[in-house]
C-alpha cells in the first residue's frame, strides 16, 4: 500500500492526546500524515516515503496481530539521532531513548518501532512493565537475543532497571511456543506480572523459565526486516539496477543528513562478489531473519564477510575504508545506497560474481 503523505499545518491544538502543560510550543510540528499516524520531526529531520510506509505497515500489521483497532491517528514526535531528547521533559526521568506517554510517541529512529508497539497495545490492554516492555521488544520486528539475566529476576522491576532484552526474548519464546491467542490474553490479564502469567498459562513462571532456558535459541530471527524491493537479477550471479533516489519514492528513506534507497540481495551460492555503486555511500548487512542457536561472532570463517552476528553488523563497500569484494554465504542481505543532502539523484547499483577461489566452509569440529 502506498501512503498519501502531506505536510500539515497542524498546531499543538491538533495534538489532542498531548497534555500541553509540558510546553507544547516546543514540540515538533506534525508535518506528515498516514492512515494511522501523524508525525512531527525535530532538528530539521526529513522523512521520506520509505520511512512512512515502514511505520504505517508496522502499525497495520500490529493491529491484525493483536486483534485490535486504532481509533484515532497516533501522534509521533520524532527526534533526530544527532540531537537526542535525553533528559527532556517529554519522557519520565531516566528514560532517554523514547517513550509512549499521554497518548503520544516521543522517539528517535532507534526507538520508534518499540514505542509504536506500546501505542498499539494501549488500545486494548495495560500490562505490567515486564509484559509491556517485553511486547514492545518482541513485536517491534527486530531480532531478540537471550539476555544475561533471568526472567523471574526481572518480573517486578520497572524501567530503567528492567532488562528489556530479557523481557523481549522471553515474550518472543512465549509467542513461538504457546501461540498468539494466549499471548493476547496475557497482555489483557489483570494483577501482578506473576498473576497475569499464571492465570493465562497452565504453569508457574518458574516452570516456564526452566523450559525457556532449555528450549529458547540464542536469538530469534527478525520478522519485520528487509521489507524492501529485491535487487533484480540481470545475469548468472549478477544483479543490477538504476535507482532514482527521490524522497517521494516508496523505497527511499531520509534523515536530516541525507537520503538513500534499500534493496534486498538473495545469494544462493557461496562465493566472492563485487559490489559497486555510483552513490557516495553503500552498505551491506544481513537480514537477520534466521534463528541462531548459538552466538555468531564477527570473523567466523563459516559465515563469510557479512555474518549474522548477534548484535548486528554493517559493512561499507564504498570509499577508502570500504571493501567492495566480499565473501558472501547463502542468505538474504540488505543493501543501502545514498548520499548527503536531499536532492534527487540517480544511482547505479551492481553486484556480480568476482574472480577468485570459492570459499570453503570449515568442517565442524567436535
Amino acid at each position: 500500500m502506498t501512503l498519501q503523505t502531506k505536510p500539515t499545518p497542524t498546531t499543538c491544538a491538533a495534538a489532542a492526546a498531548v497534555v500541553c502543560i509540558l510546553g507544547c510550543d516546543d514540540l515538533p510540528k506534525l508535518r506528515y500524515e498516514t492512515e494511522h499516524l501523524r508525525v512531527g520531526t525535530a532538528s530539521g529531520g526529513l522523512l521520506c516515503q520509505g520511512n512512512l510506509d515502514h511505520y504505517e505497515h508496522m502499525v497495520t500489521d500490529l493491529e491484525e496481530l493483536l486483534a485490535t483497532t486504532i481509533p484515532n491517528p497516533i501522534d509521533v514526535y520524532l527526534w533526530d539521532n544527532s540531537q537526542p531528547f535525553a533528559e527532556s521533559e517529554w519522557c519520565p526521568e531516566g528514560i532517554d531513548l523514547g517513550c509512549y506517554r499521554r497518548g503520544a510517541v516521543y522517539a528517535d529512529s532507534l526507538s520508534i518501532e518499540h514505542e509504536l508497539v506500546h501505542a498499539v497495545v494501549d488500545t486494548f490492554a495495560d500490562p505490567k512493565p515486564f509484559w509491556s516492555e517485553g511486547a514492545a521488544e518482541a513485536l517491534k520486528g527486530d531480532r531478540t537475543i537471550l539476555g544475561n539475566t533471568a526472567p523471574v529476576d526481572n518480573l517486578d522491576l520497572d524501567p530503567p532497571w528492567l532488562r528489556y532484552s530479557t523481557a523481549g526474548h522471553f515474550s518472543r519464546w512465549l509467542l513461538e511456543t504457546h501461540g498468539l491467542e494466549l499471548y493476547r490474553e496475557l497482555l489483557r490479564a489483570r494483577g501482578s506480572s506473576r498473576e497475569a502469567f499464571e492465570q493465562t498459562y497452565d504453569m508457574t513462571i518458574e516452570e516456564a523459565q526452566a523450559l525457556y532456558f532449555a528450549e529458547a535459541p540464542h536469538a530469534y530471527g527478525a520478522f519485520n526486516t528487509c521489507d524492501h524491493p529485491d535487487l533484480p537479477q540481470t545475469g548468472d550471479l549478477q544483479w543490477s539496477e538504476t535507482i532514482e533516489i527521490d524522497c517521494a519514492a516508496p523505497d527511499v528513506w531520509g534523515t536530516s543528513r541525507g537520503i538513500g534507497a534499500f534493496r534486498v540481495l538473495t545469494i544462493t551460492e557461496r562465493g566472492f562478489y563485487e559490489l559497486t555503486t555510483t552513490e557516495q555511500e553503500g552498505g551491506i548487512a544481513p537480514c537477520f531473519d534466521e534463528d541462531l542457536e548459538t552466538p555468531v561472532l564477527v570473523g567466523d570463517p563459516a559465515y563469510g564477510d557479512v555474518p549474522p552476528a548477534s548484535g548486528g553488523f554493517l559493512l561499507v563497500f564504498t570509499g577508502d575504508r570500504g571493501k567492495s569484494v566480499l565473501d558472501l554465504v547463502p542468505g538474504r542481505y540488505e543493501l543501502f545506497v545514498g548520499h548527503g543532502g536531499h536532492e534527487i539523484q540517480t544511482a547505479e547499483l551492481t553486484v556480480r560474481a568476482a574472480p577468485g577461489p570459492i570459499p570453503q566452509t570449515p568442517e565442524p569440529t567436535e
